[in-house]
């Protein structure tokens, strides 16, 4: 609940005028993939260390290939259904299989 409220408040500052001048400008009817770092301290609070409006992907490797392949998947699955009426993504990551690789 208080990571749902944290990103929250990131998305309604980032909608703000100031916000627009740094380049951040949502467009109707599309998605992005944002990266979010956070920092839990010792009593379990959130803090945010940064936002990545371009996270990269590549920079984990090949060891965590299939964890990638899975967020992706799983973006395309909450993204897609609004505008194709649902089904599995999952051939769209994977090349068409429908296996990672």
């Amino acid at each position: 609940a208080q990571l749902h409220a944290v990103v929250a408040d990131l998305f309604t500052a980032a909608r703000s005028r100031a916000a627009a001048a740094v380049g951040f400008f949502p467009l109707a009817n599309t998605f992005e993939l944002f990266g979010l770092d956070f920092l839990l301290d010792g009593s379990g609070k959130a803090w945010v260390l940064e936002v990545n409006a371009d996270p990269s992907l590549a920079v984990f490797g090949d060891r965590l290939r299939p964890q990638c392949a899975e967020l992706i998947r799983d973006t395309l699955d909450a993204a897609l259904p609004s505008v194709v009426g649902g089904g599995d993504t999952g051939d769209v990551v994977s090349g068409g299989d429908g296996k990672d690789g």
